[in-house]
């Protein structure tokens, strides 16, 4: 189970996906890593570690990132530390797990537009 104050395990085969700042897969509904773009044969699997990590979460670890992206934020932490251009793709995309949602619409701003 996920939310604001719990982490899940992922399965073994999971714990082989690298962060980026630029990924190429995103986690979506409770645990599914889904593709957000083509991914090339050969190429890594990567997901932003910062979109599983709730504003609520009051024992949030930052650390620092060097993953190379043009767009390295340099320093992780919580979903709010995530670009808004860069969340709003990843709620277009139907990504984003169920417990960031609220948090991701409200730091938008689109709850009050609907969406």
């Amino acid at each position: 189970e996920a939310g604001a104050d719990l982490y899940f395990d992922l399965d073994e085969r999971c714990l082989a996906f690298n962060h980026s700042c630029e990924p190429n897969a995103m986690l979506a509904r409770e645990r599914d890593l889904v593709a957000f773009q083509a991914i090339a044969l050969g190429e890594e699997i990567t997901y932003d570690y910062s979109t599983n990590i709730s504003v609520q979460n009051r024992y949030v670890m930052k650390f620092d990132c060097a993953c190379g992206s043009a767009r390295c934020r340099r320093r992780l932490g919580n979903i709010a530390t995530v670009p808004h251009e860069q969340l709003r793709r990843y709620l277009e995309a139907g990504g984003l797990q169920e417990y960031v949602r609220d948090e991701v619409r409200a730091l938008l701003g689109l709850e009050r537009q609907g969406f």
